[in-house]
């Protein structure tokens, strides 16, 4: 791959909060600078498919992973927004991968032509709610030299409240 980028959507509420997303993360993590400006931000649709033309242009001839994270604010808001812009990009960008992560089920969408597989993740083993929570934790802890982290089991209280929930251990950890 060329490049692995990963965008939050939390918040967005549009096709077009969508596509400044997306090219807000080009913009900082492959250095992308875009022709248009802030104007693709505005909900005009010709500015829209000027930054979204500009966006597949640059990615063409690449390889990309891309990871669309915190779906949920987007599908729940304009569960429209998310299939527009994935078919744009899935359609113009053979060489594009996209992984949609959402808390909530992004419902019946379905991006003709492409193949598709949906998969939920329950919640972990104990053993491994507890390696990911520590995983995670390092830095946190480690910054503030707590030994605690050391001392937490499958069967601490902690691990017990968080019932495996990947989710949880993310929001938790930090």
């Amino acid at each position: 791959k060329d490049a692995i980028l990963h965008v939050s959507l939390r918040g967005c509420e549009s096709e077009a909060s969508v596509i400044n997303q997306l090219i807000h993360v080009m913009e900082t993590t492959l250095n992308f600078h875009f022709p248009v400006g802030n104007s693709y931000s505005n909900s005009h649709n010709n500015n829209q498919e000027i930054a979204l033309t500009a966006m597949i242009n640059a990615l063409k001839q690449k390889s990309v992973f891309l990871i669309l994270s915190q779906c949920e604010d987007l599908v729940q808001r304009d569960p429209k927004a998310l299939l527009n812009v994935l078919t744009k990009l899935l359609s113009n960008l053979e060489n594009l991968r996209i992984v949609v992560i959402s808390c909530s089920s992004i419902g019946d969408v379905h991006v003709h032509g492409c193949r598709q597989s949906f998969h939920s993740i329950g919640p972990l083993d104990d053993e491994s709610a507890c390696a990911l929570f520590k995983d995670l934790s390092k830095t946190r802890f480690n910054k503030f030299q707590d030994p605690g982290i050391n001392a937490l089991t499958p069967n601490s209280p902690l691990m017990k409240f968080l019932a495996g929930h990947p989710r949880a251990i993310n929001l938790c950890r930090s």
